[in-house]
């Protein structure tokens, strides 16, 4: 099984701890609930699950979740709005737990990898600096 199948099974609301078991779920009911888009919920086979509403990701929903809470001066930035629903998975996409892992995940991408077996000090990981190259009056000093 490749880890994005066990990525997606770990965010299936019918898994085994039910619907509202994984914390993307609940934060989704929240998300929709603040926005007025109510969960349903089912019981089969003598399980409560909990059932996100069907919304389809668009500009104008990612402008009332901003709104909604307190970020009205960023919900007027539309090619920060256009960016965020391009992330999760573009418009006409069904925002659900895997869109909306995509859109807190995808700032990742943006970083340099491999650079997680080389050796660095915890100033250069912060600030991205070389502090062995430190430079003194034209001079280069080499501190490793």
């Amino acid at each position: 099984q490749t880890k994005e199948r066990e990525f997606h099974d770990s965010l299936d609301p019918s898994a085994e701890e039910g619907a509202g078991g994984n914390c993307i779920h609940m934060v989704l009911q929240v998300l929709f609930e603040a926005i007025g888009e109510k969960s349903g919920s089912r019981t089969p086979g003598g399980r409560h699950l909990d059932v996100l509403p069907r919304v389809i990701l668009s500009h104008g929903l990612v402008v009332k979740f901003l709104e909604v809470f307190g970020f009205a001066d960023l919900a007027t930035n539309d090619v920060l709005v256009d960016q965020m629903v391009q992330v999760a998975g573009g418009p006409g996409t069904i925002f659900d737990e895997i869109a909306f892992a995509k859109a807190l995940t995808s700032d990742v991408t943006l970083r340099e990898t491999g650079i997680e077996d080389k050796t660095s000090e915890t100033f250069e990981d912060v600030y991205g600096y070389d502090m062995s190259k430190l430079q003194y009056d034209r001079e280069t000093v080499d501190r490793r």
